[in-house]
């Protein structure tokens, strides 16, 4: 046999029938086969399709269940949008709840954990001492230390006289020698006159001291108690001075009510001789001079100037004629108070402030570090350089739309137009913090030889009491400190413009959490920070909540046309602090504006990038969530911030939301007017 020949082996008929059965079974398995994988296919098809057309990265899926969670689908947005984007969560989430609030939270929480860390000698100088001043202060936290450091002070001082009692030198005290006693130790020493030493604006070549009356003080709780934590003894000569002490306080306070809040009186300005002349209540340049050395000398051609004259010279009359026993218990009261929160402890706060001596310690950090470098640090440490540039991008987007939308505008007149344009023009934008070693370098070159670690909290509180009390008379310090100025705001959670530097700042604090994302989508970040970025820049046309500038003043026609373009808006009676202080149709408007300018800053971002995904799980576009989440921050009310939103006329007045939620002409989210500042 060949060795490629098959054999032929018999079939029979059952064989054949069994084989036929086999390949209908299989062809049946086959076709069930191809029927599932055509199943598979198309739901990994419909699965594809839906990933591609939506965002699941980590932050898109943090805003959608942020979204969701204020949403309330059962209301129409078109009928009342508020409702539906704020509905689950409005008027039912305590304030204390609310974003911006859990965010300033958050922020003082890490504040804390910074000033906590060891002592590292790669961080600047300055902000170590900061450590070790917050440190003391936390260790003291019962001010047993601080009331034994004080007492010892006094003494040296000739004693308190509601303490010492009849062992008291009445004949040694001089209320002007003492002032500049109590200036040295680090105390306060502003209970006659305060005062402050500047260059002249008028003549820069020359010096000015401006003093001012009394400052105010309310009538104080718990003398008594504190007396005898000193060493007072608890008897019928104890209430007799304590009530003339008051009686003496109340007149004070009386004199500056009459001629402080009911006249106008200008300024008295001359030479400090020819004022020394007119005015011969005391040896002025001796006064001052005593006070202001040796950062200062004032000399007989510098010039002095009375702030509310007739009130300053009262208050001189009164001192004269009241007794001096009087006049050292007022003098050393206003020095406890000053300081009653570190002597003081917890468990005998008479004011009952019911705060911690932690809220204490950092309170008293932020009012004698300006700038506090722990905010600085806290900016190096959460601001990524990424995160700041992502953040310019909006700014400069934001600002970009603005300013086309201003120069278009028809209500105001050219001159008042140039106004502005100039301000715009010549702004410094400050995204977060810049230049922070030449801030740290320079405020430590300006302490390096002051801030020397004490032993006990209150000698190194009334040690940096009195470098502040010489260096606020230091010409450098001064210019430092306008240059500083914008550095306590560094962690606000709200865009702020300041009128004299014409600067216009997005703090750490708003670049974070639920107001900003580095990595999350730009229609969010252009809702929150740009919306609050626009509203701070129509803020500037109108003037108000400008830190530190006076109002820029509109022509007549200006005024008439403005009234005409936004007439649409209504005035609305709320009670709220903000809206009490300032012109609720301002206010109102500046929303309006807001929203405009960052919904069209946001697509002209689209524009020269590319088209975002909305994010998966809500069912929304992305214009559809620019709105929604514009709002969502906006869900909560507090004493101070009312909520312009709960009326809808922010997003009525804009034709993009309509269009965007496909609103019908008659729908009441619909209006057939839209006004607008811009």
């Amino acid at each position: 046999m060949e060795l490629n020949q098959i054999p032929h082996l018999p079939i029979d008929a059952e064989s054949t029938r069994q084989i036929r059965n086999r390949t209908k079974l299989q062809k049946c398995l086959l076709l069930g086969l191809i029927l599932a994988s055509v199943v598979i296919l198309a739901f990994i098809v419909h699965t594809v399709r839906i990933e591609i057309g939506t965002c699941g990265t980590p932050e898109c899926m943090q805003i959608a269940a942020r979204v969701l969670e204020h949403l309330d689908k059962d209301v129409d947005p078109c009928e009342d949008f508020y409702r539906f984007a704020c509905g689950k969560v409005a008027n039912v989430t305590s304030t204390e709840n609310y974003p911006k609030r859990l965010l300033k939270n958050k922020i003082s929480q890490r504040l804390q954990e910074l000033l906590e860390e060891p002592i590292d000698e790669t961080d600047s100088p300055i902000f170590n001492y900061e450590k070790d001043f917050y440190s003391a202060c936390i260790a003291d936290k019962k001010g047993a230390q601080s009331l034994k450091t004080l007492k010892e002070i006094f003494n040296d001082l000739n004693g308190w006289p509601l303490v010492v009692g009849s062992s008291w030198e009445e004949q040694s005290f001089d209320w002007l020698e003492w002032v500049s006693k109590f200036r040295k130790y680090g105390l306060r020493h502003d209970q006659i006159l305060g005062f402050d030493v500047m260059v002249d604006s008028i003549n820069p070549m020359k010096q000015i001291v401006k003093l001012y009356p009394p400052p105010y003080m309310g009538m104080p709780k718990g003398v008594k108690e504190v007396a005898v934590m000193f060493g007072a003894n608890d008897d019928v000569t104890l209430d007799r001075e304590i009530g003339d002490m008051l009686d003496f306080m109340k007149k004070i306070q009386e004199i500056r009510v009459k001629h402080i809040n009911y006249t106008h009186e200008p300024p008295t300005r001359a030479l400090a001789n020819e004022f020394q002349e007119k005015h011969k209540d005391l040896d002025w340049l001796h006064y001052i001079n005593s006070l202001t050395e040796p950062e200062h000398t004032i000399r007989p051609d510098d010039y002095l100037e009375f702030m509310y004259t007739d009130c300053v010279k009262t208050a001189l009359e009164l001192v004269r004629a009241s007794p001096k026993r009087t006049v050292a218990n007022y003098m050393f009261w206003r020095a406890v108070d000053d300081l009653y929160s570190i002597i003081i402890s917890e468990s005998l706060d008479i004011y009952d402030m019911k705060r911690t001596r932690v809220d204490i310690c950092k309170e008293i950090l932020r009012y004698n570090f300006s700038p506090w470098s722990s905010f600085v640090a806290y900016g190096k440490k959460f601001l990524t350089n990424n995160s700041r540039e992502r953040a310019t991008v909006i700014f400069n987007h934001v600002k970009r739309e603005f300013k086309r939308l201003f120069n278009i505008n028809k209500w105001m007149t050219e001159g008042d137009k140039q106004k502005f344009r100039y301000k715009f023009n010549t702004m410094t934008e400050i995204v977060g913090i810049t230049n922070d070693t030449i801030i740290h370098s320079t405020y430590h070159d300006l302490f390096k030889d002051n801030l020397i670690p004490k032993d006990g909290f209150l000698k190194m509180y009334l040690n940096l009491k009195t470098t502040l009390n010489t260096l606020s008379n230091n010409a450098r310090f001064q210019q430092h400190s306008q240059d500083w100025r914008y550095l306590q705001f560094l962690l606000d959670t709200d865009t702020i413009y300041f009128g004299t530097q014409n600067a216009i700042m997005l703090p750490i604090g708003a670049l974070q959490d639920w107001y900003y994302d580095e990595y999350g989508p730009m229609y969010v970040n252009f809702a929150t920070i740009g919306k609050n970025l626009a509203v701070t820049f129509a803020k500037v046309i109108t003037s108000i909540d400008v830190a530190f500038e006076e109002k820029i003043r509109w022509s007549e026609e200006t005024l008439k046309n403005y009234e005409e373009e936004t007439n649409c808006v209504e005035q609305k009676e709320v009670k709220s602090l903000m809206v009490q202080y300032y012109d609720y149709k301002i206010l109102e408007l500046g929303q309006i504006v807001g929203l405009k300018v960052a919904y069209n800053a946001y697509k002209k971002w689209v524009e020269e990038n590319e088209e975002e995904l909305p994010a998966k799980g809500t069912g929304y576009s992305t214009n559809q969530l620019f709105w929604i989440i514009a709002l969502t921050d906006s869900c909560f009310e507090d004493a101070y911030d009312f909520n312009f939103f709960v009326h809808n006329e922010p997003i009525q007045r804009n034709p993009n939301f309509a269009s965007d939620f496909s609103c019908s002409t008659n729908a009441k989210m619909n209006p057939p007017k839209k006004c607008s500042l811009l």
